[in-house]
């Protein structure tokens, strides 16, 4: 076998600016591409090909050695990921609260080392909202490659030596991590989507594939293979690529099948790269030169792009608009280009692939600094000697001992409702209340017959698939016999003010309040036919903006954290007054109020004595907030569901 076999393939490059690009419009417009961060998926199929292309064409050759192929991947990774770990090292320490600091440390620490896999399974999980304030989130597939890079080499080094067959290796690790994979997913899903044996499978597809071209070279079945019909090509690889694009795109891809998008996609990216050269989608589409070009800094731009949204994310204290994540995905791309310019390139081709120890030292030496330097934030509390007295956060919390006289401990309590049902679960599991049973689906208006559409901004479009699960829950909800009291509660102004689109039964009208009406009733029929005592939970004030503490270097004014009562009133009182009516006119049905602890007669407050109450997006509670809600409550939520004060 000659090195021919190894030619390049500009549609490789295609298929990596392609991936990538699912995975920024996944990042930077969450909605318009559900399942972009499937590109990673992809990113592991050409890993996997490429990788043992390369080695199998040196073994064969008897040109492979372990110091040249790590040389390789040193230059190859090191570098791009030098710089983008320094600069979220340095911005990090001018805008991160000590805490968050802290956080980055362990994160650099896991980058450096590539055991960033690990350390975020024990944080869990990739969708949680926390996830937008992790700037380092996205090196959990970086570490996977990285494991797959250690294991691979030496297996089938060994099988070479000792005459074993590959194929049969590659189809053995595939079987086997197919079915950890499928076992994991149904059982601990965080793992099965950062355990390292849970996902070779998909490189292995792409091992296969090389395997069965290094092995057809020069043989017979070469030229039949390379004969098959350009129309079958050509049909074959437009049906995979149409196949990822419908699958990143579609809600029902996501709903029940756990592992099918994962495959759906890895296959269709197995057959592009089988099948797709010389086709239309390997030169018309992937093989142009935008595309090449974007495949070629790829690698900078899956690094760089993520922090720089995240830090957004964090210094925003929410989503900043869809303009600037915009502009700073423009960003991105400018300084990845640098970075291939003046830092990859010159130190990929150096030297080509003949070992360097200089070279080599110059990039190891850097990569232990920085992950001695993120473990020294992390053993040194994030350094909060880097903020001064006067920007310090306050980390004093709101304590409460609950009185177990009023605690109702003796009955099962059902919440239902979106993410502010999950807080408000939260916040009575916190203050002492047992047998607590949580329903919450994020962006989902709790009453039956409604059903919800994001599309408030723009460049952010998202549906929801509300009302399946709405009915589900309270079907359920119906059959937990030793269940007396079900609480509502959600994030109501999102919904009454346009913000999030009700509809009823699938039609789309302009008159959220009346749903609203019809909906209540409807669910509040169903629960009392269930013999349920019903508890409607109004929300939180909603602040006008963040009100949290000063970040470092960084102006941020507290003026949200006082809200005027009459003007929280004015949004509240479109649903406030139909809850109130329902409560005074059915004795099984109680309305609870929790600006009872956040406001008095003039004002609502998003913190009192320096505690802050409030996240970052001004409408969901920290833990002190949580705490705050929690005492509240347990005051006057009595065993007998008497009440006063609702």
């Amino acid at each position: 076998m000659n090195n021919s076999t190894l030619k390049y393939s500009p549609q490789i490059d295609g298929l990596r600016a392609f991936a990538v690009l699912a995975v920024i419009i996944y990042h930077g417009f969450p909605g318009y591409l559900i399942g972009g961060f499937l590109g990673v998926d992809i990113f592991f199929v050409i890993s996997g090909y490429l990788i043992t292309r390369l080695i199998l064409n040196n073994l064969q050759n008897k040109k492979f050695t372990f110091k040249e192929f790590y040389y390789r991947r040193i230059k190859r990774i090191l570098p791009a990921l030098i710089v983008m770990l320094i600069m979220t090292l340095i911005f990090g320490g001018l805008v991160l609260f000590p805490d968050e600091y802290k956080s980055l440390g362990i994160h650099i620490f896991g980058g450096a080392t590539f055991i960033s896999n690990f350390i975020l399974y024990s944080e869990i999980g990739y969708f949680d909202p926390d996830s937008h304030s992790k700037p380092l989130l996205h090196l959990w597939s970086l570490a996977i490659e990285e494991q797959f890079y250690i294991i691979w080499p030496i297996m089938l080094f060994l099988f070479w030596k000792f005459s074993l067959n590959i194929f049969n290796l590659i189809c053995t690790v595939l079987i086997i991590s197919f079915s950890i994979n499928l076992y994991l997913i149904y059982t601990d899903s965080g793992l099965a989507f950062y355990f390292p044996f849970a996902r070779f499978w998909e490189l292995m597809f792409g091992s296969i594939l090389s395997n069965i071209e290094l092995s057809l070279h020069n043989s017979k079945f070469e030229k039949s293979w390379k004969n098959i019909k350009a129309k079958t090509r050509n049909v074959l690889s437009m049906l995979a690529f149409a196949l990822i694009i419908i699958v990143m795109s579609s809600y029902s891809f996501f709903d029940d099948n756990k592992l099918l998008p994962y495959f759906i996609v890895v296959l269709s990216t197995f057959i592009i790269i089988g099948f797709g050269e010389n086709t239309i989608v390997g030169k018309k589409i992937l093989s142009n030169r935008i595309m090449v070009y974007i495949g070629l800094i790829s690698y900078p731009l899956y690094l760089l792009h993520w922090p720089i949204l995240s830090f957004s994310f964090i210094v925003s204290d929410g989503f900043p608009s869809g303009e600037i994540r915009f502009l700073l995905i423009v960003i991105s791309f400018f300084l990845s280009a640098l970075t291939f310019k003046y830092i990859e390139k010159p130190i990929r081709y150096k030297s080509k692939d003949k070992f360097n120890s200089k070279i080599s030292m110059n990039l190891i030496i850097p990569i232990i600094l920085l992950g001695l330097i993120g473990s020294l934030v992390f053993s040194n509390d994030g350094i909060p000697r880097r903020i001064t007295n006067k920007l310090g956060m306050d980390n004093s919390m709101v304590t409460y001992e609950p009185d177990t006289k009023h605690m109702v401990s003796n009955k099962n309590i059902v919440i239902i409702g979106d993410s502010h049902a999950q807080q408000f679960g939260e916040s009575l599991n916190i203050s002492g209340f047992t047998n607590v049973k949580v329903f919450s689906k994020g962006t989902c208006f709790p009453f039956l017959g409604l059903n919800t559409l994001r599309q408030p901004t723009r460049l952010w479009k998202q549906g929801t698939d509300c009302q399946p699960w709405v009915d589900n829950s309270y079907s359920e909800i119906g059959r937990l016999v030793n269940t007396e009291i079900v609480i509502i509660a959600c994030f109501y102004n999102q919904y009454l003010d346009g913000r999030i689109i009700i509809n009823s039964d699938g039609k789309d009208d302009a008159h959220p309040v009346e749903n609203f009406n019809n909906g209540i009733n409807k669910t509040i029929e169903y629960l009392l036919s269930k013999n349920k005592k019903v508890v409607l939970a109004l929300d939180v004030p909603e602040l006008n903006g963040p009100c949290m503490p000063p970040r470092p270097f960084i102006f941020n004014s507290e003026k949200n954290c006082l809200i005027k009562k009459e003007n929280e009133s004015l949004q509240s009182n479109i649903y406030s007054n139909i809850i109130k009516n329902i409560s005074d006119n059915n004795k099984n049905i109680y309305m609870y109020d929790p600006r009872g602890a956040l406001c008095d007669e003039k004002h609502c407050y998003g913190k009192i004595d320096e505690v802050y109450f409030y996240n970052s997006d001004g409408n969901h509670l920290n833990q002190n907030g949580l705490i705050f809600l929690g005492n509240h409550f347990n005051k006057i939520f009595h065993t007998d569901l008497e009440v006063t004060n609702f």
